[in-house]
């Protein structure tokens, strides 16, 4: 059983909805048609803006994920899969995103991939979001990155470490704890990319970025200083 197994029942407590996320994503999505929620977790996001009348598609690798998520939001539709079975599960969208750190976890071909097959699914000119951790200040790793703890409130703390690997891979390594006491813990790898590297790989798969944020409230991205890194495109309208 993987981490992310174990988290479901807890993951809305850890990062729960915050109406200035939704805010910043329905600002500069379409009012109208399909958008996908890619890495959707427990599916508050891709709920809320089915509720704007949206055609709203949740995808997440974790079955317990989406069982919570189509148990929750019964106006979205909700699929199992992993971020490369995109051109599987979904034959067009007007918009989309990826929040919460879930691009880092594929390996750079992967990613490059399935940038790729994301630009064949959206219509030209149609936005696409991206928000991770603010890697121009962690990379290079040379050892080990200790977050600090979050409370989650009821006695709960969630904690993250990242540990450098060879080859550019970072070891994500997680617990949720109770008044002291380990619940569980896991650990993920990650692939991480500085910022330019991320811009420079969408636009190779065509994608043109018109916004760069260091968080959901709107403040410009600072390499140097950002905890977070929302960069938000465009599908080319080229040829």
């Amino acid at each position: 059983m993987s981490f992310y197994d174990q988290f479901a029942s807890h993951y809305e407590r850890v990062f729960p909805f915050r109406p200035a996320t939704l805010a910043f994503l329905a600002a500069r999505l379409p009012a109208s048609g399909r958008v996908l929620d890619l890495g959707c977790g427990t599916g508050h996001y891709t709920g809320a803006l089915a509720g704007k009348g949206l055609e709203a598609v949740g995808l997440d690798l974790d079955s317990d994920m989406i069982d919570a998520a189509r148990e929750r939001y019964g106006g979205a539709l909700f699929a199992v899969g992993d971020l490369t079975e995109i051109a599987t599960i979904a034959d067009g969208a007007d918009g989309g995103f990826c929040i919460g750190n879930v691009l880092p976890h594929l390996p750079h071909d992967h990613l490059d991939r399935f940038l790729a097959d994301l630009a064949g699914l959206l219509a030209p000119g149609a936005p696409w979001m991206v928000q991770t951790v603010n890697f121009d200040r962690l990379l290079p790793l040379a050892g080990t990155y200790e977050f600090p703890p979050l409370d989650a409130g009821d006695g709960l703390v969630f904690q993250r470490r990242y540990e450098a690997r060879p080859g550019g891979e970072i070891g994500f390594a997680t617990a949720l704890a109770r008044d002291g006491a380990t619940l569980f813990a896991g650990e993920a790898s990650l692939w991480p990319l500085a910022s330019d590297d991320l811009v420079a790989r969408h636009a190779a798969a065509g994608f043109d970025l018109k916004e760069a944020a260091g968080g959901f409230n709107g403040e410009a991205f600072d390499p140097t200083a950002s905890g977070g890194c929302v960069q938000v495109y465009r599908r080319s309208t080229d040829a």
